[in-house]
């Protein structure tokens, strides 16, 4: 019965439980309303049943149960409530059980773990509350495992370097707490790695660098501390451990990582200086090391970072000198934040930049005549505060020196008549680009 995508309105018949040699049900993506008919247990020979994007409402019958041959089971994007039935664990041929953006409560059922066929998990975006049962990381057919945005707590355990073939982890925006697990370094075929915003304490597991077909790493917003690994996967293309307490230098091993595009180390302890390993990064879209203590010189390289085009945030540091000359090849750049560091000389540099849409430079020390151009006339005065002897004229040039005469005194504006006792980064979004 494939019926997917007509627009049907109307509840799913109960009768359709006497079609016995039904072996596929596929009424996704329409309008159906009303609750799964219990009389589906009854279809022995079902194999497919995908009710995906509809109102569904009801709970997941554990009549369900009954249907022995099921590999397939989508009842994702509806309005069912209820808990996951244990009788679940019935279905030794299923393979893939799709439930996500529901209203499911309760807990994930250890009975899942009898599933041993099982290849693909998504439970995301429910309200299911408790551990993960470890019984399912000894599911070694699992390729991928989903419950983004749950109330899940506890933690991983060890044993989820059982699941060798899983492919693609996502646990994010849950209350999962404990360490990451070393042995998730087993993983040799994981690509995808998201556990952010929870509980995680302690370090990075260095056992990470196993994990060598690894691309997306997202460990942001929980409560990790120590260095970052000196070795991390070389297949990683983005990799945003913001929002977390780590601290250290940036190890010149980062240069390893030429498949990076995203960046992400914002919000954290981080100190010292930037290697100039970096530039061998040259894939960079956005580099966000705002918020934290690193210092010295803004190094020459990020201007000969020639993919470096999202962002490139700086702020929030103790960065000092001038703006590097090798910033105006930076033509590709949308959005530039360096604001609230220690940073002198003049914005002339900058003036080129043509595919700019934000610029914050404010309390810095910067000086000089603002650029005369229609971005930088355009610019919100709150991106420019805070710099003593930064000056800006109604489109016409006028000398910077204080001992101006007095006839440009209603054309020239000062841009240092506020002076912040600390930085407020925290709550600015521009130290809080989020990679995704």
């Amino acid at each position: 019965m494939l019926l997917w995508q007509n627009s049907i309105v109307g509840t799913i018949p109960y009768e359709v439980g006497s079609c016995s040699d039904l072996t596929v049900i596929d009424l996704s993506e329409n309008l159906l309303t009303g609750s799964i008919p219990t009389s589906f247990g009854s279809l022995f020979k079902l194999q497919e049943l995908q009710l995906s994007v509809n109102q569904l409402s009801g709970t997941i019958p554990s009549e369900i149960s009954n249907c022995t041959a099921l590999t397939l089971l989508e009842v994702d994007n509806n309005q069912i409530s209820g808990e996951i039935p244990v009788l679940i664990g019935k279905l030794n041929s299923l393979t893939l059980f799709f439930a996500w953006k529901n209203n499911l409560t309760g807990s994930i059922p250890e009975s899942l773990s009898a599933c041993e066929n099982l290849q693909a998990l998504d439970l995301s975006y429910n309200d299911l509350s408790g551990p993960v049962p470890t019984q399912i990381f000894a599911l070694k057919n699992l390729t991928k495992m989903l419950l983004i945005s749950n109330e899940l707590s506890g933690f991983i355990p060890p044993d989820i370097g059982n699941c060798t073939n899983l492919y693609r982890f996502r646990v994010s925006d849950n209350r999962l707490g404990g360490t990451i697990p070393s042995e998730i370094g087993k993983l040799k075929i994981l690509n995808f790695l998201d556990m952010s915003n929870n509980h995680f304490e302690g370090g990075i597991p260095p056992s990470i660098s196993g994990c060598g077909n690894l691309e997306f790493l997202d460990l942001h917003s929980n409560a990790l501390t120590g260095t970052v690994p000196d070795t991390l996967p070389k297949s990683l293309q983005l990799v945003d451990i913001s929002d977390n307490r780590l601290t250290g230098q940036l190890n010149p091993s980062i240069g390893s990582l030429t498949e990076l595009t995203k960046l992400n180390l914002g919000k954290n302890q981080f100190s010292g200086r930037i290697p100039a390993e970096i530039l061998s990064c040259s894939k960079l879209q956005l580099l966000d090391l705002g918020d934290n203590g690193f210092s010295g010189d803004i190094p020459k390289e990020f201007g000969q970072l020639p993919s470096l085009e999202i962002s490139l945030n700086l702020s929030c540091n103790q960065f000092t000198g001038e703006i590097p000359t090798e910033f105006s090849r930076l033509d590709k750049l949308g959005t530039l934040d360096l604001s609230y560091n220690k940073l002198s000389g003049e914005l002339d540099i900058l003036k080129n930049l043509e595919n700019l849409v934000s610029l914050n430079v404010s309390f810095n020390q910067f000086s000089g005549e603002l650029p005369n151009t229609p971005f930088f006339n355009k610019l919100p005065l709150n991106d420019l505060t805070g710099n003593r002897d930064l000056y800006m004229s109604g489109g016409v040039i006028t000398p910077a020196n204080k001992m101006d005469p007095p006839q440009h005194a209603k054309s020239t504006m000062k841009l240092g008549h506020v002076n912040p006792s600390q930085c407020q980064c925290s709550t600015r979004a521009s130290c809080n680009l989020r990679v995704s």
